[in-house]
């Protein structure tokens, strides 16, 4: 696989929530999440960058949301699109580097400290422990019963397909305790990794390479031959460049904040 290639798989790939609400409309396709609009898609719109903008924050407003997340990445197909938004009152919400690593040759074991433990995500209680985890580190909200009940039979549903399974969480453990959750999705050769995240009291113990290590062990043992992941450029990215991972490009996300006009 290229790097365009590459750059496509991570372009097309975004976080879509299982109770996230979906909302199209004149090309433009949105999801919108606990008040937050997603651009998933502008496909069609020709229009000058700055109309864009404007179309979807209307269509955003007209959907209930508070804010617009957009996406810029090397194969953004709207030229001049950062400098529109930045124009229209956009603050950086985060830069992401997206980075690759070939697993065609396949990975070592493991190398886990002693009082570290990576596990998957089989039951309803490692489950539970991984909300705490993303609670406590993106500030997400604790799910309530019905998101609990919808996402236990998700988990029930990749467990049984055993060997074809696409999706794997992860919760890591220090002395039993759980500090750390991650995801993978295995997307035919590609081993998506996602999501990483560790208590701030637990940080520069080895527990991000305690996850990161136990997903591209799996991954390659699944068949994928390449890991694509989107690393923070304030936190995980230096650590991914450490472990063999290369950059291929920067994803840029815009957070515009919506008032009443």
């Amino acid at each position: 696989m290229d790097s365009d290639e590459l750059l496509t798989v991570a372009a097309d790939w975004v976080w879509k929530p299982h109770d996230a609400v979906r909302v199209d409309a004149h090309g433009i396709r949105l999801q919108v999440w606990r008040g937050e609009a997603t651009v998933l898609s502008t496909s069609g719109n020709e229009d000058a960058p700055g109309v864009l903008v404007e179309r979807v924050l209307a269509l955003a407003r007209e959907s209930a949301a508070r804010a617009v997340l957009w996406a810029v990445h090397p194969l953004t197909p709207v030229p001049g699109l950062a400098d529109a938004l930045t124009a229209r009152g956009a603050t950086v919400a985060e830069e992401l580097d997206i980075s690759v690593r070939d697993l065609s040759r396949g990975v070592d074991e493991p190398d886990m400290p002693p009082n570290i433990t990576v596990e998957r995500v089989d039951t309803p209680q490692s489950l539970s422990d991984i909300y705490t985890v993303d609670h406590l580190v993106f500030g997400f909200a604790l799910p309530d019963a019905e998101f609990r009940r919808n996402d236990i039979a998700l988990l029930r549903d990749e467990v049984a397909a055993g060997p074809n399974r696409s999706d794997l969480r992860y919760v890591a453990r220090v002395d039993g305790e759980p500090v750390g959750s991650a995801g993978m999705t295995l997307d035919s050769s590609v081993a998506k990794l996602w999501g990483g995240a560790v208590l701030p009291a637990y940080r520069r113990r080895g527990v991000y390479r305690a996850l990161l290590s136990t997903r591209l062990a799996e991954g390659a043992a699944r068949g994928a031959t390449m890991a694509l992941v989107k690393g923070r450029v304030s936190t995980s990215a230096p650590i991914l460049k450490g472990v063999g991972f290369t950059t291929r490009g920067r994803e840029t996300h815009y957070r515009i904040a919506l008032d009443d006009g």
